[in-house]
């Protein structure tokens, strides 16, 4: 086959679609055949190439705004392929992937660019002239950053109608869903961009604008481009195709350890939610709340409905100085809003009110961090929820007294539900009513280790509705239910028998009993702490820390006061820890010690004593040092001041790092430092972060340093298929 200049491959192989020999081959077919990197390989992923080529050419022109910019973030685009081509999920319809890949490569080609075009221009002039990168302003471009925020089942019909013109059978067939069910997808994603749109003020367009032909010498080189490098790019790729791909790639295997943290946070605070309930929002609708400049908004709405959810509770992790987060609940029409203050927001997460659980995926869309700014004064971040059939666990202590409160989680890799006891010692838990399996745990927080369990029904099995219930055979506590319409449900106790299906009018109950608390409980804490000359430091914040180890040097250890405020020191220096449960999580706490932290004082971490017999624990006074700061400015990547960012730094203090916040011009103070020690702190701003390389080491009459955040590697975080 001629290979000459000018795209004649590409011509042939046109012309096999159009003689059917590619066009008969689905997206799964011509992705398997590259893998197998045969002779078939080069012309599989030109069919390829020619397929997705046009809509990724138009993502990348739309947002870059310069031919130039949209070869190099489409030539980026399919060497991603290329690279994580057996990464690919949903390989039978690629066209959704390669958006979300393009717009967000296309961005970060836009941002390289507009950086050196700053560059150029302060070299030529010998000032700095501000020409940085601003916010898609068109309706097209920004429609297109709102169809990349849609959950995936919404976002890919779009893409495969709307951007890639299918009819809606074909795009149906790709995504193996009935016509139907496309049609309501289609519906609803129309629904929510233009509310979207609406609240950033842009008019929706009528119709996004027709393809873009792609030039054939760029697909040709495309294609050429991407059999050089899998399964990792080598030579031969133009320099700022390179930095563009190497940066997505880095940046799609950060995006699964973030996306896992967060979640993590999200269980740990739904988890122990009860802890905060006495001095949360009430149970009543959402009080209006003022409008402010800096805000964040939206709403909780069903899943497949999209009816508002009323009572849901969106919490906002802010890390603030005497503020870790806010919360806000949903109103009778879903919607919410809580202003904020402008800067860095670390995450934000959804715990359901009772009967809805979130799926893993909705969960993800929506939490990551962000940050306000003039530029942009508000975050707009919807939450959907699904509901599911309602399973009753009642929760009683050793006595048959009614246990609480409780914190129950049920869920597997595709969905979770979050739920409490009310103060009868009853949790109801939401399930899915599709049927399928999970695990799940029922936490009495520092009484005794939580109650785990297995779950597996069938799809729209009834616990409402038991008719019999039957204990298997074995040494395992296992069950076998079956409701009134015949349908079965299988549960399998795993704390040795402390938990038990029933069957209690007609109705399916669990009865989970929770065991005897400890034998005994931590000790009352007392201490003091004062300065190098001895004397009491008034108002230093003290955290009990407790570990499962005793030795000096070993063991995990985690706060006591786990969701609440650290305690404060009298005017002797003095603090005293309410007495607290020596079970945390089913460990045995063995020993303890306390993190200090003061203002004007570098902070510090007591000795380890370890827990006698006796009613109080008094512990070796806790003396300071004076402390240092760090101070300086805080740039974004083209030396513009950042107001809000997120400055952190324990210092050799767990649990109560050093806070500060960038204010005006950028500028902050980082207190409560040790002098001569070496420090690497934290500093967020939205996606943008500080090079994790770059220390400081701190001196008392230090000189101001200049902090400049970092765009993440690439902001081309691909959808997962």
């Amino acid at each position: 086959m001629a290979r000459g200049p000018g795209g004649g491959l590409i011509r042939s192989i046109q012309g096999l679609f159009d003689d059917g020999a590619i066009a008969a081959l689905d997206d799964e077919a011509l992705l398997s055949r590259f893998l197998a990197r045969d002779d078939g390989s080069h012309a599989a992923f030109e069919g390829i190439v020619a397929r997705h080529g046009a809509m990724v050419y138009s993502v990348c022109r739309t947002v870059t705004r310069s031919d130039a910019d949209a070869e190099d973030a489409f030539q980026a685009v399919f060497l991603i392929l290329a690279c994580r081509a057996a990464g690919v999920r949903r390989r039978g319809a690629l066209g959704p992937w390669l958006f979300g890949v393009a717009r967000r490569t296309a961005l970060q080609a836009r941002k390289q660019s507009a950086r050196r075009r700053e560059r150029e221009a302060a070299a030529a002039s010998l000032t700095p002239v501000a020409v940085g990168p601003r916010d898609p302003d068109d309706a097209v471009a920004a429609l297109m950053e709102e169809v990349d925020r849609l959950p995936s089942r919404y976002r890919d019909p779009v893409v495969l109608c709307h951007l890639q013109g299918l009819t809606y059978e074909a795009a149906a067939g790709r995504l193996g869903c009935p016509l139907g069910t496309l049609s309501v997808r289609l519906k609803r994603a129309r629904e929510r961009l233009r509310t979207r749109l609406e609240r950033r003020g842009v008019d929706a367009p009528a119709i996004i604008p027709p393809v873009a032909a792609v030039p054939e010498a760029l697909a040709a080189a495309t294609s050429r481009l991407a059999l050089l490098v899998p399964p990792s790019l080598r030579g031969g790729v133009p320099v700022s195709v390179f930095y563009l791909t190497r940066g997505a790639l880095r940046t799609m295997r950060m995006t699964r350890i973030v996306i896992a943290s967060t979640a993590f946070l999200a269980l740990a605070a739904g988890a122990w939610a009860w802890n905060a309930s006495a001095s949360g929002p009430s149970d009543g609708p959402a009080e209006a709340q003022p409008v402010a400049k800096y805000r964040m908004t939206g709403r909780v709405v069903e899943e497949k409905t999209g009816q508002p959810i009323a009572g849901a509770t969106i919490h906002i992790r802010l890390d603030l100085a005497g503020e870790a987060e806010r919360v806000v609940r949903s109103g009778d029409d879903g919607a919410y809003t809580l202003a904020l203050p402008p800067g860095h927001v670390t995450s934000t997460w959804v715990e359901p009110p009772a009967g809805y659980y979130q799926l893993q995926e909705s969960f993800k869309v929506a939490a990551g961090p962000f940050a306000l700014s003039d530029g942009r004064p508000v975050e707009v971040r919807d939450f959907s929820l699904t509901p599911g059939m309602a399973w009753e666990f009642q929760l009683q202590g050793p006595g048959g007294e009614a246990a609480g409160p409780i914190s129950g989680w049920v869920g597997n890799q595709k969905w979770l539900s979050q739920s409490s006891s009310d103060g009868n010692g009853v949790l109801k838990a939401a399930l899915p009513e599709s049927g399928g399996e999970a695990r799940g745990r029922l936490a009495l927080r520092g009484e005794a280790a939580p109650l785990r369990f297995a779950v597996r029904w069938d799809g729209r099995f009834d616990p409402s509705a038991a008719w019999d219930r039957t204990r298997l055979t074995g040494e395992a506590h296992r069950y076998w239910i079956t409701d009134a319409g015949g349908r079965s449900a299988f549960f399998e106790d795993e704390s040795d028998g402390r938990l038990e299906p029933r069957i209690e009018a007609g109705r399916l109950v669990i009865r989970a009993v929770f065991p005897d608390g400890p034998s005994r409980r931590l000790p009352e804490i007392t201490g003091t702490v004062v300065d190098g000359a001895g004397n009491p430091i008034e108002g230093a914040y003290v955290m009990p820390v407790g570990s499962w180890d005793a030795k000096p040097d070993a063991g995990w250890a985690m706060p006591l006061q786990w969701g609440r405020d650290p305690i404060r020191t009298d005017a002797q220096g003095r603090f005293r820890a309410a007495a607290t449960t020596v079970v945390v999580d089913g460990f045995p706490i063995k020993s303890v010690r306390v993190s200090v932290r003061a203002e004007g004082f570098a902070g510090a971490m007591g000795p380890r004593t370890r827990i006698g017999q006796g009613e109080t624990l008094g512990l070796s006074p806790v003396v300071l040092e004076r402390g240092c700061t760090l101070a300086g400015t805080v740039v974004d990547p083209a030396g513009k001041p950042v107001v809000g960012a997120l400055i952190e730094s324990d210092n050799g203090c767990d649990f109560l790092p050093a806070r500060a916040r960038s204010g005006a011009e950028g500028r902050f103070r980082l207190d409560g430092l040790r002098e001569g020690s070496l420090v690497c702190p934290i500093v967020l701003f939205g996606t943008l972060q500080k090079d994790p390389n770059v220390n400081f080491r701190i001196r008392r009459d230090g000189e101001p340093v200049l902090i400049r955040l970092l765009e993440p590697p690439s902001a081309a975080d691909a959808p997962q298929p």
